[in-house]
């Protein structure tokens, strides 16, 4: 029987030593106040919904490329400066947090506990649907209708901040979010030895920071192995030279500009059939372009063909008669072609072809973890940990009146989706996670229609997503990238894990005040980020209410759309199984069906197009050659956008976005 990989603290890994946790607590509080600034108050680019997480990496590498090379020669006569092992811990630990300061907690709590009383008018009878709200989630209307008003308007002059109004939401939501992420931590732990050893999938979010902390150059030189690469700065002058000349377009509009966001196709789409092929544009990231070369090439291939495959599902639609124009993605439609039915279906099919692919390896971890040995008492720690958190996050449901036996259920698909979303950035190197609609809440209503299921479970679902389901970015403590990096740096992955929890609670806390204080004194949610502050605030009430009062029931229509997806997953699935020259691949299918794919198509096609040509002609030989170009396209994109969001904080630019989705 094979051994199952131990993730058990090593005797023999590096120490984190109090240095080094300090350094990563300082970083980690750092990013923590730095994201909520420049995406709210300058309306910058959104640091924290794409991957790897900029403030994390753009930290690695001031360590790499400055603080590292200045101790090496401070040091040359006592030996090296930062080892890669506490390279690795700082940036584990900004992995750990690095969703929370943006869009998956610190970014929209406020708004969510308030937005159904800030907008609540006579034309659409909200206060009607007040007594559905939990009165432990936040402030309330009309009791304490001023504090909710400075969070949209700003303070007024000589009025103090009301932390006491605001600290409620904080204890009320950080329980649940840290439970949240905590469990997925602990999932990780459980799978992440069948992806890493047993699977090897390639990580290619991960092999930047793996060469960057790579110590290639020896103690007598100051530089790493990374930065001596000539094919590696011929890479990243592409995205330096694009990002210079666009910044300086921002500020001087003499200067020309090189197109690489928003390139619109709709203009060539404005008839019937073909309006419903939109919305159509070209978007180019450099970074993504390097990623797709970096995984295999597989996926890439796959998530353009099947996002081409959508679109003429849609075209196909349209020509019938069964749709209008372009799909939507709304809660209650069911037109064709069901684009969400079709990715909750592939999604759950997938989950069940991986769990089915690691049950021998499950099996091995359920013995290991009823024995006596060191790896047993780490995977039994894990699934007791697992089991913990589970049940106090259907406490907490149960307390905000979600019915009894839907809460289990609702978390347990939580986490079923968002292990399938880390694996496209394990598998695919996906650094974009963006869907329209909650799967869970998508498979609940497709089943219920708002017909059964109380106002106040329905008022928790419609709220729930914005912190447990990608609308922006990756949920979660990016768990697996993160044991993928202790096992390849040698840390010790007990005491990390420990460091992951402690950064995950301070950057809860600290990006959650760091909010609130700056909402209220640099002019309040409404003026600084219309989309957080209005349409957050406006959106689960919009649901809540087209659920509850227009209920539809049971929706056989969307069933049959995510059965006939999951058909179409495992056939996939036994078609690679079965023939070694089919490249399609499942996972590539539930991203043909997201919005986000219409953002990556273009730089996905280009970077596996360059996967294919180098290794068809180059072999295994001409892709290590070309590896490194392409890890300088994802190097030169970070480092333009940590130059330009320093100059952006410095002059106190508004709305200037490197990165636009």
């Amino acid at each position: 029987m094979p051994e199952v990989p131990s993730l058990d603290a090593d005797p023999e890994a590096p120490l984190l030593t109090p240095a080094t946790v300090a350094l990563a607590l300082v970083a980690v509080v750092g990013v923590a106040v730095f994201t909520p600034y420049l995406e709210i108050v300058l309306h910058g680019t959104q640091i924290g919904s794409f991957a790897p997480p900029p403030g994390a990496l753009l930290i690695l590498l001031l360590l790499t490329g400055l603080v590292d090379p200045c101790l090496r020669l401070l040091r040359r006569r006592r030996g090296s400066g930062l080892t890669r092992g506490q390279l690795l811990a700082v940036y584990i630990a900004l992995l750990a947090g690095a969703a929370l300061p943006s869009c998956q907690f610190a970014g929209w709590l406020a708004t969510i506990v308030t937005g159904p009383f800030y907008y609540a008018n006579a034309a659409n009878h909200w206060e009607d649907a007040w007594r559905h709200i939990p009165s432990w989630w936040g402030p309330r209307a009309p009791a304490q209708a001023e504090a909710i008003r400075q969070l949209y308007e700003g303070l007024d002059p000589g009025v103090a901040l009301p932390w006491a109004t605001w600290l409620k939401p904080l204890l009320a939501f950080g329980p649940m979010v840290i439970a949240l992420y905590v469990a997925f931590l602990a999932a990780g732990v459980l799978l992440a030895p069948q992806w890493i050893d047993r699977e090897k999938l390639t990580f290619p979010l991960v092999q930047l920071p793996l060469d960057l902390s790579e110590d290639g150059g020896g103690r007598a030189h100051p530089w790493r192995g990374f930065f001596r690469s000539r094919a590696m700065w011929v890479g990243a002058v592409i995205p330096v030279v694009c990002h210079s000349l666009n910044g300086l377009h921002r500020f001087v509009p003499a200067v020309p500009e090189i197109p690489l966001r928003g390139i619109d196709l709709n203009r060539f789409l404005t008839t019937r059939p073909w309006v419903a092929a939109q919305p159509l544009r070209i978007d180019i990231h450099l970074c993504l372009i390097g990623f797709a070369f970096l995984c295999s090439r597989d996926v890439p291939t796959s998530i353009w063909v099947f996002f081409v495959i959508a679109k003429l599902e849609s075209v196909f639609g349209c020509a019938m008669g069964w749709t209008a124009g372009p799909p939507s993605v709304w809660l209650r439609d069911i037109e064709f072609p069901v684009l969400v039915a079709q990715q909750v279906g592939s999604t759950l099919a997938f989950l069940g072809l991986m769990l089915w692919a690691a049950r021998g390896y499950l099996r091995d971890v359920w013995r290991r973890a009823r024995g006596p040995t060191r790896e047993g008492r780490w995977q039994r720690l894990s699934l007791i940990t697992l089991g913990v958190t589970l049940v106090g996050l259907c406490a907490w449901s149960i307390a905000g009146g979600m019915q009894a036996w839907l809460a289990p259920g609702l978390w347990v698909l939580t986490l079923a989706f968002m292990v399938v979303a880390h694996r496209m950035m394990a598998e695919g190197g996906v650094n974009l996670l963006w869907d329209a609609q909650s799967g869970p809440n998508y498979l609940i209503y497709a089943l219920d229609g708002g017909r059964y299921l109380g106002p106040r479970t329905w008022m928790q679902l419609v709220c729930l997503p914005y912190f447990t389901w990608h609308f922006k970015g990756a949920v979660g403590p990016h768990a697996f990238e993160s044991l993928k990096l202790m096992s390849a740096g040698g840390l010790d992955r007990r005491r990390a894990v420990g460091l992951m929890v402690a950064a995950i609670i301070l950057t809860a806390v600290v990006s959650y005040l760091a909010t609130i204080w700056l909402v209220h004194t640099r002019g309040g949610g409404a003026v600084l980020e219309p989309f957080r502050f209005e349409h957050v605030g406006l959106r689960p009430m919009w649901e809540f209410t087209a659920v509850t009062d227009q209920p539809q029931g049971f929706q056989w229509i969307k069933l049959a759309g995510m059965g006939g997806a999951g058909a179409v997953t495992w056939g996939l699935s036994w078609m690679r199984w079965r023939y070694e020259w089919w490249r399609l691949h499942p996972i590539s299918y539930i991203l043909g069906n997201t919005i986000v794919v219409w953002f990556m198509w273009a730089s996905v096609f280009i970077g596996s197009a360059a996967s294919w040509l180098v290794v068809r002609y180059g072999g295994a030989r001409g892709y290590r050659a070309a590896r490194p170009f392409f890890l300088g396209l994802i190097f030169g994109d970070f480092l333009m956008l940590g130059l330009w969001t320093i100059i952006t904080a410095a002059t106190g630019t508004r709305d200037f976005q490197l990165f636009v989705i």
